[in-house]
């Protein structure tokens, strides 16, 4: 009788070891798979489905790795158990904060650490390199302690490390208790999260080639041993370069893949997959539903197109209330609500919602001024999908100055006149647009017209305008009454006050070839220097530059360099 007490004593404390052991365990699975068929069977069903497949896995999150947009999502924010998909925080702490070339020496907890194993002991010696493709090769946990007891002093000090880089991240549904992922009731994420946290760490070179890599030889003491990829999706599925596997009992089967296939790159998680055959067939399914309903467009063309229509119907009925000038120049700025990366414009969309994308356009008619530079005053909201709700941000380029009681006192001292030229551009030209802005001036030039240009005849029929009192010989070149910008902003310096010239400051210091800030720099150093021998000065050098046809250039202005923009302005303090 006490000798089967004794046996059944010893197999119940046989069975708890078990068991205990069992419930700890990351990434032994006794569950095998054929893949080869589990690729046949879910790639080629007999009719593509539009409709997004059904799955095994608690919760699961398929994202665009440019955008972060989520393209298919089931319990993506449920909060649950990682297991060892842990270990992609672990990693990507090691790797920024070690010389991967580091030898140390494996500790006796480390050693001693359960559930799946490198099968390091007390006192060997290996690389921080090796422990890396140990930790995501092999999933193993000995290699996490050892790797985190070097990072951090120990495992809550490693822990305190991935916590601080989750909320750098902005995962706010993440937190880390160890290196490993063993099952922990404060150990959890979100699918969503931890794709999130898979593309930060995806964009370093040295995990990527990590996780993608299938096969990798290690040295521990000197010795070699081979390691081979627990992702079985790696090198069988097209397209799939990484990330990582992981399993306990509380978070049960879980994958992370990451793959691409033409211009379309993505990060699939299934979390809570009952076996390794669910785990799997999940993933083929979701990422074959992608690459089959999704196509990338460049979103920005959509959203060009968009603003420049509403430009048209709506900038002439913009009002700038006691602005010095009526105009606004407004551009559309990137996406900004991408957390994480924003690398091209191209995203993913379901090809059925490609021609239903719902475009909104939220910006005033009326504005008090002033209107700071780059300054936020509108917003373009694109709704794509369930998923997929974008905002760009629209600026204006330009301050836009308050009107002063100055500023109405010089409005009396401007007059308009009609400027006479030589006929240098075509009758189909755009009417009432400097040449600058005209796309592809060269078009509307006559053979006559180019010489005329290039020696500068073409203003020559202003003397007429000088003998009616019109203009000067010397001062600033005369703006077209549409050049706003340019009124304006020498309306800062009471430049507008000065008779217009035939030649002055600006026009010898690089003429087409200056922006308007600029310009208006060198018009100002005239009206600074307003003198006899300066208008001499300035003459002269007028001769020199129409022989040698400085700063003529269709369509150029603002294509003078920075060191021929600042020799102009120091030439003229030397003056």
């Amino acid at each position: 009788m006490n000798k089967i007490i004794f046996k059944v004593t010893v197999f119940m404390f046989i069975f708890f070891i078990s068991f205990n052991t069992y419930s700890l365990c990351d990434d032994i699975d006794s569950d095998t798979i054929d893949i080869k068929k589990e690729l046949l069977e879910t790639s080629t069903p007999p009719e593509k489905e539009i409709n997004p497949p059904s799955i095994n896995s608690k919760a699961s999150v398929i994202i665009d790795r440019n955008s972060n947009i989520i393209l298919y999502g089931k319990n993506e924010n449920e909060k649950r158990k990682m297991a060892s998909t842990t270990k992609i925080m672990t990693s990507l702490i090691v790797i920024e904060n070690c010389n991967l070339n580091d030898t140390i020496e494996i500790s006796r907890k480390a050693a001693l650490t359960g559930g799946s194993r490198l099968g390091l002991k007390t006192g060997d010696k290996i690389t921080i390199k090796d422990l890396l493709y140990g930790l995501m090769m092999r999933s193993g946990n000995d290699c996490a302690v050892a790797l985190a007891e070097y990072v951090g002093g120990d495992i809550n000090g490693f822990a305190n490390k991935m916590n601080k880089k989750s909320e750098e991240l902005g995962l706010k549904n993440t937190h880390f208790e160890t290196p490993h992922g063993l099952d922990s009731d404060e150990h959890y994420t979100t699918a969503y999260e931890l794709a999130l946290l898979s593309n930060y760490a995806l964009n370093n070179k040295i995990f990527t080639k990590i996780v993608g890599t299938k096969n990798y030889t290690i040295l521990i003491n000197g010795q070699q041993k081979q390691l081979t990829n627990t992702n079985e999706l790696l090198g069988n599925f097209d397209g799939i370069y990484g990330i990582k596997t992981g399993f306990t009992n509380g978070a049960n089967r879980c994958l992370v893949t990451a793959c691409k296939r033409n211009d379309i790159d993505v990060i699939c998680v299934v979390l809570g997959a009952d076996t390794k055959k669910f785990r799997t067939q999940d993933s083929i399914k979701l990422l074959n539903y992608v690459f089959d309903n999704f196509k990338s467009i460049n979103i920005d063309n959509i959203i060009s197109s968009e603003f420049e229509n509403w430009k048209e119907n709506n900038l002439n009925n913009i009002v700038l209330n006691k602005s010095i000038s009526q105009n606004i120049n407004l551009k559309v700025n990137p996406l900004y609500n991408n957390p994480i990366n924003n690398k091209s414009p191209y995203i993913p969309i379901r090809k059925d919602f490609i021609n239903s994308i719902h475009t909104t356009i939220d910006c005033p008619l009326y504005f008090e001024t002033p209107i700071k530079s780059e300054e936020e005053i509108g917003h373009i909201n694109i709704n794509i999908s369930e998923y997929c709700n974008l905002c760009y941000s629209i600026v204006n380029i330009f301050e836009v100055k308050h009107k002063c009681w100055n500023n109405y006192f010089f409005d009396l001292l401007k007059n308009y006149f009609n400027i006479l030229k030589f006929r240098t551009m075509r009758v189909d030209t755009p009417k009432d647009c400097p040449t600058h802005l005209l796309e592809n001036p060269d078009q509307y030039i006559t053979k006559v017209g180019k010489f005329l240009r290039k020696t500068s005849l073409d203003e020559l029929p202003q003397i007429f305008n000088i003998f009616k009192g019109d203009m000067s010989v010397i001062g600033p070149r005369p703006a077209l009454w549409t050049q706003d910008d340019l009124i304006s902003e020498r309306d800062e310096y009471n430049i507008n006050s000065l008779k217009p010239g035939l030649t002055g400051w600006a026009q010898i210091n690089g003429r087409d070839e200056l922006p308007i800030p600029i310009k208006v720099q060198m018009d100002k150093v005239y009206y600074d220097k307003l003198s006899f021998w300066f208008d001499v000065k300035c003459l002269f050098v007028t001769v020199v530059s129409v022989f040698k046809h400085d700063g003529v250039v269709e369509g150029g202005t603002g294509q003078m360099t920075q060191k021929k923009l600042m020799k102009g302005l120091y030439d003229s303090n030397e003056s």
